[in-house]
């Protein structure tokens, strides 16, 4: 068994995203895996996911290890397929 799972969420700078994210990492989705956070937004909004991070990173998540923000110009589902085929990623697209 893995003890590792990476999480992509795409529109993580919305208000889903924000309600979301925090539950991804407190231990009761993916029980004790570590979870490898990867946000993904359009540049124009990349600046609100620092405050999420902020939070997440002051929280109590002791399944969470490492954030990465990704910011694109669009992201299509051409590049969603390519995220698929590189192993075990959990890609949630809101």
């Amino acid at each position: 068994m893995e003890d590792r799972v990476k999480v992509v969420v795409t529109g993580a700078a919305g208000q889903i995203g924000y309600s979301l994210i925090p539950r991804l990492i407190d231990g009761h989705t993916f029980k004790n895996k570590i979870v490898d956070l990867e946000l993904v937004e359009i540049p124009q909004v990349v600046d609100k996911l620092k405050g999420l991070v902020m939070e997440l990173e002051d929280s109590n998540f002791p399944n969470n290890l490492k954030i990465l923000v990704i910011g694109y110009g669009s992201i299509g589902k051409r590049h969603i397929s390519n995220l698929k085929s590189i192993g075990k990623i959990k890609i949630i697209v809101l």
